[in-house]
């Protein structure tokens, strides 16, 4: 008895030392793996997530600026029929598809070497940027031609839809020429469509012409 437990001793020994086997060593990093895959799935969805939800609220903000500058622009919109350099037209472009585009001259900061900042000329059009999308674009530079400075900025970057409307005292139409109108509209509506937490979200800017 005593023997048969001693020589029993080594082989217990050499299994210890021995330590895993091929066998085990799969299955473990198997499971590792299987893991490790797992957390990267969890991380990678958390990182999506964030990321939707900072670029929503990045398009929020854009929205928001946007309604502000643009109203502020509209009130200090100007034609005069003394100052050949202004102007007012809006409508759909002659791209395809077509879309809507409006451009006018504002009183304003100056644009441009040589700028005497009275006027400055603007465009608000749906063009697309570096990935596709479609983008609410913004251009500004001198209407007298004055300087070669023309400043072109993505105001709201994947937009679904840009709308335009104009109001002669009686009722919306959606197109407006200064030139053909002998005049101002009274108002301007800009509708732009984002998306906002997964969910189409119209954005709309109303202001009323002030300068005559």
């Amino acid at each position: 008895m005593s023997m048969n437990k001693w020589a029993f001793a080594p082989m217990c020994r050499q299994r210890a030392e021995r330590g895993f086997t091929l066998l085990e060593l799969l299955v473990a990093t198997a499971i590792g793996s299987v893991v490790i895959f797992a957390l990267y799935l969890s991380f990678s969805s958390l990182l999506s997530g964030r990321s939707a939800i900072d670029e929503t609220s990045e398009r929020s903000r854009e929205a928001s600026r946007f309604i502000d500058s643009f109203s502020r622009e509209i009130q200090s919109a100007c034609l005069s029929g003394s100052n050949k350099a202004a102007f007012f037209k809006g409508g759909l472009s002659q791209g395809s598809p077509p879309s809507a585009l409006i451009e006018f001259t504002s009183i304003s900061y100056p644009v441009g070497e040589g700028s005497s900042g009275d006027l400055v000329a603007i465009r608000y059009s749906a063009g697309q940027d570096n990935n596709g999308r479609a983008s609410l674009v913004k251009e500004v530079w001198n209407p007298y031609g004055i300087g070669k400075e023309h400043v072109r900025v993505e105001v709201i970057e994947g937009i679904k839809g840009f709308d335009l409307s104009f109001y002669n005292g009686k009722s919306w139409a959606g197109a407006w020429d200064a030139e053909l109108e002998k005049g101002l509209p009274l108002a301007v509506r800009a509708s732009v469509k984002i998306m906002d937490k997964g969910a189409e979200k119209e954005v709309r800017a109303l202001a009323r012409t002030m300068v005559r």
